[in-house]
């Protein structure tokens, strides 16, 4: 049965493969009116000899003048298939067209279209070359019953009198958020970093447990992230990246534990920016976009690896 299963996958990877290529030469083959021996219309050959759906065609046709002066993202349709080369096609310039090519090839699709979502915002905002993410927290305020109010405060004196409001709100929301985050995480996935909620230990390079490559040798310092220190980086269970308001999923090593063997700059991110993270898109020193950043660290490169084996 598991035999079956692997072939079954193995092929699928290889149609999408085929698929794609057929996809990367669709354009050539309309413009030079070869079909026209075969078929009546562009989508019926497409469909007749490549089992392609009408929509695909269109769609590969429509971005197809996007794509004359940007080669290598042209070229990526064979690797990263067509949605993700379509989500910035429009955005991408022949000065930046090979960077967004190299990345996307390692980011999972909701991550490209969150820097879809996010190119747009600074195309509409008249920003040039590097963007500044800027931060705009939502503020609430509560009023509390009186039951609200005796629990609270008797959660207080348990935790520490001397502890503020805020302070306390804000652990009873971290425990909150992390249980119902260990109920829908049990099972991990993309690489070695656990869910915000997973009680286990935490690190970039641990990735044997999720298929991803061979187990890091043991550290002097523990991988392991105290409670105490989830829940202070959580806060209110939300990704740290400015201006996101998804849920806290994984937490990343902004000083990569590798070099660090350390936890004191952890922050609780979402998946699509934690994937920001390992693929350059981000100086993480002060929070600006660059499609064009550097991928150099080994965690990093390790990182994009594993991802990269997972999108085939």
């Amino acid at each position: 049965m598991e035999n079956l299963h692997k072939k079954f996958v193995q092929l699928g990877r290889q149609k999408f493969k085929l698929t794609n290529e057929m996809l990367h030469i669709l354009p050539e083959i309309y413009e030079s009116g070869i079909y026209k021996k075969f078929a009546s219309t562009i989508v019926e050959y497409a469909g007749k000899f490549g089992g392609i759906p009408r929509s695909t065609v269109e769609k590969r046709l429509r971005i197809e003048k996007h794509l004359y002066d940007k080669p290598k993202l042209k070229e990526a349709i064979k690797t990263v298939g067509l949605n993700k080369v379509a989500m910035v096609v429009t955005l991408a310039t022949p000065e930046n067209e090979g960077a967004l090519a190299y990345k996307i090839g390692n980011m999972s699709k909701p991550a490209v279209q969150t820097l879809s979502k996010e190119l747009r915002q600074k195309n509409a905002e008249g920003l040039s070359g590097d963007m500044i993410c800027e931060a705009k927290p939502e503020k609430i305020k509560l009023e509390l019953d009186e039951e609200m109010t005796f629990l609270f405060l008797k959660l207080k004196k348990k935790w520490g009198g001397n502890m503020s409001n805020r302070e306390v709100m804000g652990m009873i929301l971290g425990r909150v958020v992390e249980a119902e985050f260990a109920r829908k995480n049990r099972k991990t996935e993309m690489e070695s970093v656990p869910t915000a909620m997973a009680g286990s230990s935490t690190g970039e390079n641990s990735t044997k447990e999720r298929g991803c490559g061979e187990t890091a040798k043991p550290k002097a310092e523990t991988r392991y992230v105290s409670a105490h220190k989830r829940w202070e980086e959580l806060g209110d269970g939300k990704c740290k990246y400015p201006g996101c308001n998804k849920p806290a999923e994984v937490f990343h090593h902004r000083d990569r534990f590798s070099q660090s063997r350390s936890h004191e700059s952890i922050i609780a991110l979402c998946h699509d920016h934690h994937e920001f993270m390992h693929n350059g898109l981000v100086d993480e020193q002060n929070w600006r976009l660059d499609v064009r950043g550097q991928v150099d660290e080994r965690a990093d490169i390790m990182y994009r690896k594993c991802r990269q084996k997972m999108t085939l």
